[in-house]
């Protein structure tokens, strides 16, 4: 019945959390000893790990190969039954959101001889050992967490780099609560079922979204302090997400990254444009309004970014929000609040009919012109 010793340091991260968290290192081919991969699969409905990519293996040992002063820092989390694992004389009753110093005894035996189960960094673990099985790793270990626990925290983990496949979601809700499962997900990880990122919901309900309680649903369509329909945002949304400011390698954009620029870049616009955004017979709260102004902003944005001799970084959300000061300066709100010479611009070329009117603004007042110098939509020719 092999054991496994490791000093560690044990707590609470706050008093209403189900699983205690044990902090510890470990050599990376000795955790494969008691650490096992459980992958979904038609037979096993309660895997949680999606399959192994030789490729992503193939780059941590790469990664690791290419300069001897490359590191990883970021921890192995394992799931670990109370059953497995003792403290001492610890009594684990006891232990609270203060740390305290353990010795982590990790038991093993025939019937469970991997205990174990990873839940986060199955193919570090393999790239790591596959360069050097007695390197050591951070670890975090889960202390006696529900199967329930171990499917939510490996979709809100994993879903922040490369989003779990909504097929993958959906068949771990064959396995486990479904209920509790999706309830937790939308509330806690802003996400569907389905597997996308509840971001109307985000931007509906979040303290300090500019547009919280306006957005135009099913629900309550006769009011009028909600009179923005969500397609609008599912549109802005899509149009920040195809520029990839997020910056990450993964194939797809950090839907939390989206919704937070998006949001940021608007708390700017209503915080600096106020009279536009509250006049309720104005243009700028419209659906246009939003996929016109984000689509220039955003574009403005990743042109300055990509100028030779610029230090702008779009994945800080300080330097973002000065950049959408500086853009709207070269702006008119007074745009979003005259009468226009055009109607139904909603669709594909009244939309670009709209950005190219605020593209004609920009350039005028560059120029130290009247900003509705033939400017398409007010047509002035003063």
């Amino acid at each position: 019945m092999p054991q496994y010793n490791y000093p560690a340091i044990i707590y609470k991260q706050r008093g209403t959390a189900e699983a205690l968290f044990c902090i510890c290192t470990v050599v990376v081919g000795e955790l494969r000893l008691w650490a096992r991969v459980d992958r979904l699969t038609p037979e096993n409905q309660q895997g949680v790990q999606r399959a192994r990519k030789d490729a992503r293996v193939d780059a941590i040992e790469d990664f690791l190969k290419v300069d001897e002063r490359n590191t990883i820092p970021t921890s192995i989390i394992v799931a670990l039954p109370v059953a497995a694992a003792t403290f001492g004389a610890l009594d684990l009753q006891t232990v609270g959101t203060a740390p305290q110093a353990v010795t982590l005894t990790i038991t093993t035996n025939e019937a469970q001889p991997q205990p174990g189960l990873i839940i986060d960094g199955q193919h570090r673990t393999d790239g790591i050992a596959q360069f050097d099985a007695n390197m050591p790793v951070n670890l975090v270990t889960i202390i006696g967490p529900s199967d329930d626990e171990i499917a939510f925290q490996f979709v809100v983990i994993n879903n922040k780099v490369s989003k779990v496949a909504a097929e993958h979601i959906k068949a771990l809700k064959i396995g486990y609560s479904s209920a509790n499962l999706d309830a937790r997900l939308r509330k806690s990880a802003r996400m569907k079922s389905s597997g996308e990122p509840a971001y109307l919901d985000q931007i509906d309900t979040q303290d300090d979204s500019p547009f919280r309680g306006r957005l135009k649903w099913p629900r309550n369509e006769e009011d009028p302090a909600r009179a923005i329909p969500v397609n609008a945002f599912e549109m802005a949304m899509a149009y920040i997400s195809r520029q990839r400011i997020d910056q990450t390698a993964s194939s797809d954009p950090n839907p939390d990254f989206v919704v937070r620029f998006f949001i940021e870049v608007w708390k700017v616009v209503a915080e600096k444009w106020a009279d536009a955004w509250a006049d309720p017979a104005g243009k700028l709260t419209t659906k246009v309004g939003v996929i016109c102004m984000t689509e220039f902003l955003v574009e403005a944005m990743v042109s300055w970014s990509t100028t030779p001799g610029q230090a702008i970084d779009l994945t800080d959300l300080n330097q973002v929000r000065d950049l959408t000061s500086a853009a709207l300066d070269q702006l008119e709100p007074g745009l979003w609040t005259s009468e226009w010479n055009a109607a139904s611009l909603d669709t594909s070329s009244g939309r670009g009919k709209i950005v190219e009117t605020l593209k004609s603004i920009q350039r005028n007042k560059l120029k130290g012109l009247p900003w509705n110098l033939k400017v398409p939509l007010v047509d002035s020719t003063i």
